[in-house]
């Protein structure tokens, strides 16, 4: 009894614990041997080894398993790489889930397609540029001696005193050696005087019958423009909104600053233009470009002002091009708003 909390020497060790009841003078005495003690150890530490061993082994699965699921992504996003590497700009990332590899796959996809459509957008572009210039001149054949034969033509003009067929054939010439330069872009004092020197040739033709009025702020003319803007504008005029029986026909054609913008003004008495007709180039001039494809497809009459509505907005952006604004036998005005830019920026 006077052993309690200790090891005490019965039939085999033991741990001896003596409780006192209180006043009944009676005690309660626990006698646990040092076998029973070491068994429940033992077990207790094969329990705890065992849990420890499975807690291990499932972690390690689940690690593994978690690794293989991002190496498999990673592998995926890195084959993708490669395949833009190699020029296929088609190629997209699916990746499922909502983990930050999936945002890096929306990311490259979101790049990929930005740079498809840069490369489209520029490709066109250039494609356009180039159709316009074989247009409006068909001939990079030889140009030299084209300009030989005109100047012959002038020349025996004159000598038969037809001075105003050799006028207009020195202008036509001038306009033929301004439009095969290999420059697409010019100073808006170049595009404008090929549009004066056209309009002198008009002049010339219909005597009289037409009133031509330029006017360019002097701060904008050493400003740059693609080539070939304005005029297909005053060419569509000619030959959609011209009255050749009248003798009051008026074109102004008026280069302005607003703000850090260049507004060109193509204003004239003509025709004008059909409601109808009005509401599909509005539909088109405020589409995408795939809506003037199946324009020219149709070779419609506004194939001019839809493709220098196109060339200005995949050069300078969607936030420039140009607005029609016209009423039947009230005439037409076509408002372009192109950047400011100094000569040979674009």
């Amino acid at each position: 009894m006077n052993t309690s909390g200790k090891w005490a020497q019965l039939d085999e060790p033991s741990k001896v614990n003596v409780l006192d009841t209180g006043n009944a003078g009676l005690s309660v005495v626990g006698i646990v041997s040092k076998s029973t003690i070491e068994a429940s150890a033992g077990s207790l530490r094969n329990t705890l080894i065992l849990i420890t061993l499975l807690f291990f082994v499932a972690s390690f699965v689940l690690t593994s398993t978690v690794m293989r699921k991002y190496s498999k992504k990673i592998r995926r996003i890195i084959v993708s790489m490669s395949r833009i590497g190699e020029g296929d700009l088609s190629t997209r990332i699916q990746m499922p889930g909502e983990d930050e590899l999936q945002q890096i796959s929306q990311r490259f996809n979101d790049m990929c397609e930005r740079l498809e459509q840069y490369i489209d957008k520029m490709y066109t572009s250039e494609i356009k540029q180039k159709h316009a210039e074989l247009v409006a001149l068909q001939s990079q054949i030889n140009p030299h001696f084209l300009y030989n034969t005109l100047e012959s033509i002038r020349m025996k003009a004159y000598s038969e005193g037809a001075r105003d067929v050799g006028k207009m054939v020195y202008s036509l010439s001038v306009m033929f050696k301004g439009m095969v330069k290999k420059d697409t872009v010019i100073t808006i004092k170049e595009e404008i005087e090929m549009c004066a020197i056209y309009l002198d040739l008009l002049q010339i033709r219909y005597e009289g019958r037409i009133e031509v009025a330029i006017e360019v702020e002097p701060a904008i003319s050493g400003c740059s423009i693609i080539k070939l803007l304005v005029q297909p504008i005053v060419e569509n005029y000619i030959v959609h909104g011209f009255r050749s029986l009248e003798d009051d026909n008026q074109v102004r054609i008026s280069a302005i600053r607003e703000g850090e913008r260049v507004v060109i003004t193509v204003k004239d008495n003509g025709n004008g233009i059909p409601a109808e007709r009005m509401q599909e180039i509005d539909k088109m001039l405020s589409g995408s470009s795939h809506l003037s494809s199946n324009l020219m497809e149709k070779s419609s009459p506004s194939i001019g002002l839809i493709n220098v509505h196109d060339r200005i907005r995949m050069n300078y952006g969607e936030d420039y091009g140009l607005t029609v604004l016209s009423e039947p036998g009230e005439g037409t005005e076509v408002r372009m708003e192109i950047p400011m830019l100094r000569e040979g920026i674009l």
